[in-house]
């Protein structure tokens, strides 16, 4: 009966050094996790932070729309960005030229262009113009 129990006793002490062992860290950490970055993008690699954009719609009085629809040219938006109730859309580029097409329907012409240079930095804010 003694030889059982130290039989039992070696056999958790060996599974329980394995399970400290196999779950100890290792030398190497891994690549910090971007989870909440919007880009997806890993701070390893070369390209900059992306840049938030948040572009204000206003038709030439200089009243908010509202009802628009913002896309970015050479990116796949199905449904495009749409304006809030604050007439902002919001999106993250990484810093460089872009092309923004606005359709805002009501309004003649009912789209607009405007190309717009996006700094390396946290924000940036663009007024698109009907």
């Amino acid at each position: 009966m003694m030889q059982n129990r130290g039989s039992r006793l070696l056999a958790v002490l060996v599974l329980s050094a394995l399970t400290t062992w196999a779950c100890a860290p290792t030398s190497q950490s891994p690549e910090p996790s971007n989870a909440n970055d919007p880009t997806g993008s890993s701070s390893s690699s070369a390209q900059p932070k992306a840049t938030q954009v948040l572009g204000t719609v206003k038709d030439s009085s200089g009243s908010l729309l509202t009802e628009c629809n913002a896309r970015v040219e050479g990116r796949s938006q199905e449904d495009g960005l749409p304006t809030g109730s604050d007439g902002v859309f919001e999106v993250y580029l990484q810093p460089g030229t872009h092309t923004i097409h606005v359709q805002c329907i009501g309004q003649s012409p009912d789209e607009t262009t405007q190309v717009i240079e996006v700094p390396e930095s946290d924000t940036f804010e663009t007024l698109i113009q009907f």
